[in-house]
Parts: C-alpha cells; structure tokens; sequence
C-alpha cells in the first residue's frame, strides 16, 4: 500500500475565475506517483481508490446497523451497498491495466490526512451524517432544492467543527479522469472539468488508448446487479469505457459531480430527517473491538463467539470476491463457479454479516456482568484479516484456511450460552461453510 504525494499546483488565477472543484484541488493538491508511467501511476491511484471504497463501504453499513430511524437505516444501507459497486468497478479499471484486483481499507493508509475522514466504526449521530455528506459533496450544489443547499451548508460547517479533518476527494477521481483522457483536451462529459489545471502539471500524461487487460476476468454487471437500486458495476473494455466508469462513480459519489438520487443528496435528506429523531442510534461502542481494556471493548460471553463468527464471514466474502475476479468469465469451464462465487460472496454479506450484526446490536449485552436494564450493546467488528491481493493459487490456499477458521469459530459458537434466536444459527452457518468446501474443491480441481 504505496500512498500518492500530492503535488501543490498554486492557487491560480482569482477564486472567481474557477471552478470550485478547481480551487479544491488547488488547495489538496494533485496527487501523484512520481517514476511511474500514465499506466503505473493509474494502478497505484486506483489501489488508494479502492482503499476508500472499501472503507467507506464497512462505515455506513455499521452506521445503519446502529440507526434506530427505519427510514435512515435503509438509505444508508443501500448507499453502502453501492459503494460495493463502486469498489468492484475500480477493481475492472485495475484489470483493464494488467493489475490484480485490490481490496484493502483505508483504516491502515500511511498517508491519513488524505483520507475522506478519520476512519470509525461509531454509532450514527448528527455529526456522523454530516461527516458523511460533506465527503460526498460534489462542488457547486446551487442547483438543489434551497432546503437541500441550506442543509449542504449546515453540515459543511458542523462536520469541519467536529473532525479532524474531512476530505472531498474529488480531486482522486479527477487526476484518475485526467489520466484516461485521450488528450489534454477532450474532457468527454465532464462539464466544468479543471482541464488548464491539469494542463499546467501533468501535459501530456495520459493511459494508452492501446490498453487492454484481463477483460475475461472483470466483472459483469449482469453478475451483481440485483435488488439494489442505482448500483454501478461497469466493464471496461477500453480506456474510453474507463473513462466513463470513473465519471458515472465521481456523479454517485465521492467525486466532483452529482446526479439524482446521488449519495450526497440522499445524505443531505438523511440529516434533515436526523435532526428531528429524538433518539437516532441504539448504545453501541465506537471502535468496537474484542482486545480487552479498550473504550470500545466486547466482552459479554454471548457477544464474543457471534463477533468472531462475524468477522469470519467478512473476510471470506472479501476472498470469494478476489477468487471470482481471478477467474475468467468468458471461460465456460470459469464462468459456473465464478458466478457461485460472487453469489456466495453477497449471501455472506445480506445473509451471514447482516443477521450476526443486527442481532449484537439488538439484543446482545457488550461488556461481561452487564446489570439488567443497561442498554449498551455488542455491534461487529469487521476486522480485515483476509489478503488485499494475490494469484488464485494463493488465494485458493487462503480460502482453504479462512473456512477451517470459520467452521472453528462456529463450532464455539454452537457451545456459548447463546438465547434461543441465536441457538439454531450454527447449523445454518454449517450449511453455508459446506457450500464454500464445495467451492473449494471445485477451485482446486481447475487447472
């Protein structure tokens, strides 16, 4: 995980004279690999991109388990499920350039003040949603409603008045844009697109339009679309395709554009709704973690075992989506068990992860002797141990151990003081584990 530098490009000619994505960048700088080619440089840029998809990704859907307003808990779940699209988009622009598929968080970046925002694992608040929106902001929002604007504006100022730092990285996506231009010229449609900012740095720097990657191996939306609306999975055949897939994910989200039913604006609603929820989110810790003697600390011996499971899930479906996305999908002897496992890989998360998570927050106490009638409670911890990275050969083997830890974790889940919703878990956790032995045979069988 190699960070970008962020190179000062000068603050130009009078604010009046740019755009305000232009005098963001302006103020962040451009970021930027130094000694690498258009090529090399779009590879490492795309690895940062898919650190905050995925971070982005695992916030909001802890920030919806936690959310007691319905209403707010199923837009924000859906938004984080369209950050899945969007980080298995960047995984096709990684493929089209002759790279692996990458899928670690931004938690563990170098570089921290270029993340969106601190990352947290936290119940959602006020502060929370505006956090959110202002990272999702896109640079003029004078054409929304004037509710939505004065919103806009109240939570710009309440989330750089309770963050360290919060970050619009437009100018990411924008640099990225840049890269798979034709030319210095051609902004395709992106309209207002900071053009002579880019021309000043970086003239001339642009992917080869004679790029062609593991097309077999990129994701098909016809694979993972579904039931969510407005989720974005885009083939990149080419770098005009390319080109197209990062202005359609900047227009959703973290970039410099916007659409209808954009992340931003979604947000925005969802803080008008929240400022007038008595009580918005249910007691659960921030930083939850299982090392004991920390604020966040998950003890209670029900809570433990479901935690543990939980995590195991969530890093087989971070491996199932890595070995999909090593198979080719135009490879009939491929494509059967690709698509199992991309189907695996959702199943683990609405299925497995949902069910553990909602529960803990429910109705499992959080810390060992919890005196009856104290409401705090368990939540997941999503820790990543899975690989970001790897050929199938080592993501195979990776797989193999992940479900020998996985039925493990079960199996002491099946022996803990569960309650009686908990109490037929693992055996429906058993069927699934079964499943993915299936899976793994048949992977180790293929040539």
């Amino acid at each position: 995980m190699r960070p970008p530098v962020y190179r000062d490009v000068g603050r130009g000619d009078g604010p009046e004279q740019q755009s305000a994505l232009e005098r963001r960048i302006r103020v962040a700088g451009v970021p930027f690999f130094a000694g690498t080619t258009p090529e090399q440089e779009a590879v490492l840029l795309l690895e940062t991109a898919a650190e905050i998809e995925h971070g982005l990704l695992v916030e909001y859907l802890y920030a919806a388990y936690s959310c007691q307003d319905p209403t707010i808990a199923a837009s924000i779940a859906t938004i984080a499920k369209q950050e899945m699209g969007h980080m298995v988009t960047v995984q096709n622009l990684r493929l089209l350039l002759g790279a692996d598929p990458y899928l670690f968080r931004y938690d563990l970046s170098t570089q921290p003040t270029k993340d969106p925002f601190p990352f947290a694992l936290e119940p959602l608040s006020l502060d929370s949603v505006a956090r959110y929106a202002t990272c999702e902001a896109p640079d003029d929002v004078s054409g929304l409603h004037p509710d939505l604007v004065a919103a806009a504006n109240e939570a710009k100022q309440r989330a750089t008045g309770t963050a360290t730092f919060v970050n619009q990285v437009g100018a990411l996506y924008a640099k990225l844009y840049w890269l798979f231009m034709p030319d210095d010229d051609d902004v395709g449609e992106w309209a207002g697109f900071p053009r002579d900012l880019f021309k000043g740095s970086e003239a001339g720097r642009h992917v080869s339009p004679a790029t062609r990657g593991a097309l077999g191996r990129q994701a098909k939306p016809e694979e993972w679309i579904g039931s969510v609306p407005d989720l974005i999975v885009l083939t990149c055949a080419d770098t005009s395709q390319a080109r197209a897939a990062i202005y359609a994910i900047a227009a959703q989200g973290e970039g410099s554009q916007t659409a209808p039913h954009s992340h931003f604006e979604q947000f925005i609603k969802n803080y008008l709704i929240a400022k007038t929820v008595v009580s918005l989110a249910r007691d659960v810790p921030s930083a939850p973690t299982l090392q004991p003697a920390q604020p966040g600390t998950i003890d209670h011996p029900q809570a433990v075992p479901l935690v543990r499971v939980c995590d195991s899930f969530y890093n087989l479906l971070i491996i199932e989506t890595l070995l999909a996305l090593a198979l080719d999908g135009d490879d009939p002897t491929h494509a059967p068990l690709r698509q199992q496992l991309i189907e695996a890989s959702v199943e683990d998360m609405t299925q497995a992860v949902r069910r553990i998570s909602m529960r803990l927050v429910r109705g499992v106490p959080r810390t060992a002797g919890q005196a009856q009638g104290d409401l705090r409670r368990a939540a997941p911890t999503f820790a990543l141990t899975a690989p970001a990275t790897g050929d199938r050969p080592t993501l195979v083997a990776t797989f193999s151990a992940a479900i020998v830890e996985a039925e493990q974790r079960v199996e002491e889940l099946r022996n803990a003081p569960n309650d009686p919703i908990v109490a037929p878990w693992p055996n429906i956790f058993d069927g699934a584990l079964l499943n993915k032995r299936q899976l793994l045979d048949m992977l180790e069988s293929l040539a």
